[in-house]
């Protein structure tokens, strides 16, 4: 999830490459919704999306026991600091600045798949 479409295409664009299933949901509420129909192995959310932000989303999705164990990667130009201490409380399993370097996001998700939780 990411409020901004050019990087929901080209994250969806890069993944289904690499041969993953891809949804893409354009904010936080969205995600949520999309949430009560299907759980992925993997969500990628930004901090900053309206209506919902990455770290409500995240919590949101820790409190539900149907995806309490899904795998999180936030992507944000906020890495350090409070961001970082905040997407660590909530045990998101990767924090990536933008921009992402493909190599490194690709290696994580690989590695996330290998072990699901």
């Amino acid at each position: 999830m990411d409020d901004s479409l050019t990087m929901r295409k080209v994250l969806g664009r890069l993944l289904k490459r690499k041969g993953c299933e891809v949804q893409v949901a354009k904010d936080g509420m969205d995600a949520m919704d999309m949430l009560q129909v299907s759980t992925p192995d993997i969500i990628l959310t930004d901090i900053e999306m309206p209506r919902l932000d990455g770290f409500e989303l995240s919590r949101n999705i820790r409190d539900d026991a149907r995806t309490a164990n899904t795998h999180l990667i936030m992507i944000s130009l906020r890495t350090v600091g409070k961001h970082k201490n905040l997407a660590k409380a909530i045990s998101v399993d990767a924090l990536f600045g933008k921009p992402v370097q493909d190599e490194g996001l690709l290696k994580k998700v690989k590695e996330l798949l290998a072990t699901k939780k």
